[in-house]
C-alpha cells in the first residue's frame, strides 16, 4: 500500500466517522440532550474509552442509551484531566522554516481532500511526513508509511524532531506532517472525538506564525512563538484564528506510547468484531 492509498483510506474513514453532530458535541452538552439514535451510535466508543475493552454485541439500543448517559460525564472528567496545552520545549526551527517557506504550492496538494470534505478544515492545507492507517482492520502490521513527496532535506529536519519526541515519550510516531492555515482565516470550534486521539500524544510545533494567531482549547488561548512545542488536548473543544497577514504553519507529530500500541490493535479488532 502506498502513501496516497493510506491518505485516501484515512480520509474515507474520517468522512464516515465524523459528521456535524459529532463535531459539535462539546463538553458542555448534557448527555440527555443528545438525540437517542446518536447516543446509541456513540455508546460503544464511550464504553471503550472508559472501560478499555469493547462493549458486548448483545446490548440493546435502550441499554446503549443508558450506558452513554451514565458514562458521558465520566468521559468529560477524564478528558479534562489532561491539560489543554502542555509545553515541552522550544525547538530551533529557523532552517526548517526557511526550507518550508521556499516550497512551491504544488507540495501542499497531497491531502487537499481534507479541506474539501471537512468544512471545519476548509482553510487548512496539509503536507504529510508520515501516515498511518487509522482505519486499521486487524489485517496489517503496525506499519508507518513515509511520504517521499517531501524534499529529503526537509524530511531529515522533521525526523530529527520526531526522533527526540519518540525517545523522550517512549513511543512511536504514527501521523506527522505540516499543516498550513492561511492568513486571515480560521478553524472553527470542534472536537476530534476518535479513539486514536485518546491514546496518542499530539504535539504541535510552530514553524511559521505571528502574534495574531490564537489557539483556543477549552477557552484557554495560547499564542505560539516560533519553535514552541506543546502537547495539545484535541479531545476538548478547540479552534484556531489567524488574524495576521502571514500563513500559520505548524508541524504536527502524533506519538503513541509503546504501552498503548498492542492494545490499540487488539481493541480496534475486538470493537470491529463486536459491531
Amino acid at each position: 500500500m502506498n502513501v496516497l492509498d493510506i491518505v485516501k483510506n484515512n480520509n474515507d474513514f474520517l468522512d464516515n466517522h465524523f459528521d456535524q453532530n459529532r463535531r459539535l458535541i462539546y463538553d458542555d452538552i448534557k448527555a440527555q440532550d443528545i438525540p437517542e439514535d446518536f447516543a446509541v451510535k456513540l455508546a460503544d466508543e464511550i464504553w471503550l474509552e472508559i472501560k478499555g475493552y469493547p462493549l458486548s454485541n448483545n446490548i440493546s439500543s435502550q441499554e446503549k442509551i443508558e450506558i452513554f448517559r451514565n458514562l458521558w460525564p465520566i468521559a468529560i472528567i477524564k478528558r479534562k484531566s489532561k491539560l489543554p496545552f502542555d509545553f515541552y520545549k522550544k525547538f530551533d526551527v529557523r532552517e526548517l522554516k526557511e526550507d518550508i517557506l521556499n516550497l512551491g504550492d504544488e507540495f501542499w496538494c497531497i491531502n487537499q481532500k481534507k479541506g474539501e470534505k471537512y468544512p471545519v478544515h476548509k482553510h487548512t492545507e496539509v503536507l504529510g511526513n508520515t501516515v498511518f492507517p487509522i482505519y486499521y482492520d486487524g489485517t496489517q502490521s503496525l506499519d508507518v508509511y513515509k511520504n517521499n513527496y517531501i524534499p529529503k532535506h526537509i524530511q531529515m529536519k522533521i525526523d530529527k524532531i520526531v526522533y527526540e519526541l519518540e525517545t523522550q515519550f517512549d513511543g512511536k510516531v504514527l501521523i506527522s506532517g505540516l499543516t498550513k492555515l492561511s492568513a486571515n482565516k480560521c478553524i472553527p470550534p470542534h472536537i476530534d472525538d476518535l479513539y486514536y486521539f485518546k491514546i496518542i500524544k499530539r504535539f504541535q510545533i510552530a514553524i511559521n506564525t505571528n502574534s495574531k494567531v490564537y489557539f483556543d482549547i477549552d477557552n484557554q488561548i495560547k499564542i505560539f512563538e516560533e519553535g514552541d512545542c506543546y502537547q495539545i488536548n484535541n479531545l476538548l473543544k478547540h479552534s484556531v484564528s489567524n488574524e495576521g497577514n502571514t500563513d500559520r504553519i505548524n508541524l504536527i507529530i502524533d506519538i503513541m506510547p509503546w504501552e498503548n500500541i498492542n492494545g490499540y490493535y487488539s481493541l480496534i479488532c475486538m470493537k470491529k468484531r463486536s459491531n
